[in-house]
């Protein structure tokens, strides 16, 4: 499966081998006012619990819900996740960068939950494919 010419398992093996540090967006992160860093509680339970429920909301305060299995930890201040098929998510964090996400484990009822603002992070300028940097403000574990 391929949009714009970037095929779907190229950019999930790109998010998943990505560095900020080292990689190629080096410094493409626009700061924010207020960063958090995550603690490795918090790293490691993102680890563990999949997916993720990433929620957006536009200029009107209209939320929106999305699944993403794409979320990973970029480091102790980012989380990436792909955009691949939420053209919602993506409209609202044009309009309103502020996002959450959540993820548990039903059994355990053990999860993680953050809050930040999300950068929009083109993959060799696909825009339809395209990545989201969240600047990490919060993040806890429960």
């Amino acid at each position: 499966m391929e949009a714009r010419g970037a095929p779907i398992g190229e950019l999930a093996g790109w998010i998943s081998g990505f560095s900020y540090r080292k990689g190629v967006m080096e410094g493409e992160l626009n700061a924010v006012n207020r960063m958090a860093k995550m603690s490795e509680e918090v790293i490691k339970a993102i680890d563990q619990y999949k997916p993720a429920l990433v929620a957006t909301a536009d200029i009107n305060g209209m939320p929106n819900v999305s699944i993403k299995g794409s979320l990973r930890v970029l480091d102790d201040e980012h989380v990436v996740f792909a955009i691949l098929k939420s053209p919602k998510t993506l409209k609202n964090v044009k309009e309103n960068p502020l996002v959450s996400a959540i993820a548990f484990d039903t059994s355990s009822r053990k999860g993680w939950r953050l809050w930040g603002k999300a950068d929009i992070i083109t993959y060799r300028g696909y825009t339809i494919n395209c990545v989201i940097a969240l600047n990490v403000m919060e993040a806890l574990t429960f």
